[in-house]
């Protein structure tokens, strides 16, 4: 009698002949447990697939693909493919790769939670959801904008073109704890292999609908327990490496209300507080599209330069350093950058 061992080793060598021999054909299929792709293996999909749960194994309904770096097992949704009842007990733990032009919503989940990531356009994409701390991967976060970062959840998405991203979440997510109870500071956050950058994103008012192949939106809202936030522009994922939920800082929060969001300018700018006591007081939170160098000055209200600060990074939070007129009146407090381009603000200095 052959052990439920030797099937599942015996299923997963077949889906890597299949995916070898059988890439072209095209059939209805659908899926109990025990099946798994190995490392540098594939499997494909051409029409619908159908999740089922049941068999006799640890996770009942769940598609598993090899997770190991350098050796990772892939599969395709090619086109004119789709999945059907993918939920919390039936998934794919592991990496899939969507060629589908219109938009797509990954079935996928790790160690028992179902986390999709959704896409519209840019193909192909490469994705998986890792159920625990992106910190173990990354490196720490030294962007001010940036308060925390899930400890519980992140995503790798990879592609050669900028797509638009939806990531989402549930109540083992702690999205309350995150940002303190306030859905307002929750941001979709990127590693570029150095740091941490804010992806100008917003919460979605009806969450994504998780258990549609073709990213569509429920007439369910977001809330901190469930729902889903997507980017406001496309992502280019060459720059990224992992992605995960992120807690704005207060100012930087304040900041994306005062501008009606993230990137709208070419230099976007927040100072708080306004009216201020002293400028040692004031914060200026701010974001430059296009970024090579670019100082804060405070001019003025005749136009003369009275100080200069010179910034470090395209986005950020940073406090005016040095500058210690006490001096009662209005000045001018801006974002200059190396190209020209400047955004003002009238700041009052009242002690």
């Amino acid at each position: 009698m052959t052990s439920n061992k030797g099937h599942r080793i015996i299923m997963a060598l077949l889906i890597c002949l299949v995916s070898i021999w059988g890439s072209n054909v095209n059939a209805q299929s659908s899926s109990l447990s025990g099946v798994s792709v190995l490392g540098s293996c594939s499997m494909s999909f051409f029409d619908n697939h159908h999740f089922d749960y049941g068999g006799t194994f640890t996770s009942p309904g769940v598609i598993t693909s090899s997770r190991t770096a350098g050796n990772t097992g892939l599969i395709y949704f090619n086109t004119g493919s789709s999945w059907t009842n993918a939920d919390e007990l039936q998934y794919i733990d592991g990496y899939v790769v969507s060629s589908l032009t219109s938009g797509f919503t990954f079935p996928i989940g790790h160690n028992g939670n179902y986390k999709p990531l959704a896409i519209a356009g840019g193909t192909p994409v490469t994705a998986a959801y890792w159920n625990g701390d992106v910190a173990s991967v990354s490196g720490a976060n030294t962007n001010t904008a940036i308060a925390a970062i899930s400890n519980v959840d992140y995503w790798e998405a990879s592609g050669s073109n900028a797509t638009t991203l939806t990531l989402t979440w549930d109540m083992n997510s702690n999205i309350g704890g995150l940002t303190g109870s306030n859905i307002a500071n929750l941001t979709i956050v990127g590693w570029n292999g150095t740091n941490w950058d804010v992806i100008p994103s917003s919460v979605d008012a009806n969450r994504l609908d998780i258990y549609s192949y073709n990213r569509v939106f429920s007439t369910t809202a977001s809330t901190l327990v469930t729902g889903s936030i997507t980017a406001t522009s496309a992502v280019d994922l060459n720059n990224y490496q992992y992605f995960s939920f992120g807690s704005l800082t207060l100012p930087f929060t304040q900041f994306i209300s005062a501008n009606n969001g993230l990137g709208i300018d070419a230099v976007d700018m927040f100072v708080y507080p306004n009216p201020a006591t002293s400028f040692e007081d004031i914060t200026i939170a701010y974001h430059i599209k296009e970024y090579e160098s670019a100082d804060i000055v405070i001019f003025d209200m005749q136009g003369q330069v009275l100080y200069t600060q010179a910034l470090s990074a395209s986005m950020g939070v940073d406090k005016i350093d040095g500058y210690q007129n006490v001096k009662n009146g209005n000045y001018l407090v801006g974002i200059v950058t190396n190209k020209g381009t400047k955004k003002m603000m009238k700041v009052v200095v009242v002690e």
